[in-house]
């Protein structure tokens, strides 16, 4: 975490600026959420392990012979799961650091939900599960999630998302929104993502550096890989260099952005000079008008 960074001092920041816009994001979640049980019929999917039987559609079951489940929307009580990249490619930032972003991001989500009566719990990772915060509400919770989020340094610096996806669908019995937040600078497994995404709602927060996608022209430069310590010295003044490097980027991004929707989840990328919270109400309210 970068020297100076004081996290609290940043959520008030957040509670006095982006008051109206946190609830907004909130809320733009809720309204996209399904769930087994509420007031208004949504539809109907596939039985899945760890689903509430009560709520089987037993009339379609014995028409396709094989369990589905009916889903409503209404009121609930809801849990949020903020799962945060700590790897080593987060500390990169031409302006500032990726990690400051997804930190801001994950904190102003959170107090949202806490101001809105949700239970929340946190869930940072590298190429495993670096430490879990269980779900809670009220302000005593908030403030021991965000001292845990502020506080912890990562042991570990590789990006693998299989474990801490594997984690939540094991674990995570109760239908819930699930919010990843990362560069996501690393391979992504869509069959187990689609698993995750039929248990839980699932939104993916990429946080990019506008240097990462495209190179300035400024001569010889090393680069290191800030995960592996790998270095590669570039000749940023070649044309052909700088175009091939945007072209790699643009080709990963798109790549992932359909690996995220083949999957089902919603997925929004951010960079490290925008407005998140513009950005993130925009598309929450998309969402919640089914566009």
């Amino acid at each position: 975490m970068e020297s100076g960074f004081d996290l609290f001092s940043t959520i008030r920041r957040i509670e006095i600026a982006t008051r109206t816009p946190a609830r907004g994001m909130i809320q733009g979640i809720d309204r996209s959420f399904v769930r087994q049980t509420g007031i208004e019929f949504a539809e109907l999917r596939e039985y899945v392990p760890g689903d509430d039987i009560r709520h089987l559609d037993w009339k379609v079951t014995a028409r396709m012979d094989r369990p589905f489940m009916r889903e409503c929307t209404g009121e609930r009580d809801q849990t949020y799961y903020f799962v945060i990249d700590r790897s080593g490619s987060c500390a990169f930032g031409s302006e500032i650091p990726k990690e400051r972003m997804m930190l801001e991001i994950a904190a102003s989500l959170m107090y949202a939900a806490y101001r809105d009566g949700e239970q929340v719990a946190l869930c940072c990772f590298t190429d495993g599960i670096e430490c879990l915060f269980p779900p809670g509400r009220g302000k005593k919770h908030l403030i021991a999630s965000l001292k845990m989020l502020s506080t912890h340094t990562p042991s570990k610096k590789a990006t693998d998302l299989g474990p801490v996806i594997e984690y939540l669908c094991s674990a995570v019995k109760r239908r819930s929104a699930v919010v990843i937040i990362s560069d996501f600078f690393c391979p992504v497994d869509t069959r187990l993502l689609s698993v995750l995404c039929r248990r839980h709602e699932v939104t993916a927060v990429q946080v990019v550096d506008r240097n990462e996608e495209y190179l300035p022209d400024i001569g010889m430069i090393m680069t290191e890989d800030e995960e592996t310590g790998d270095q590669v010295l570039i000749d940023t003044s070649d044309r052909s260099v700088r175009e091939a490097y945007a072209s790699a980027s643009s080709e990963y991004n798109r790549h992932l952005s359909s690996a995220f929707a083949r999957a089902r989840a919603g997925f929004v990328r951010i960079g490290t000079d925008n407005d998140y919270a513009a950005i993130l109400n925009r598309y929450f309210r998309r969402i919640s008008r089914g566009i």
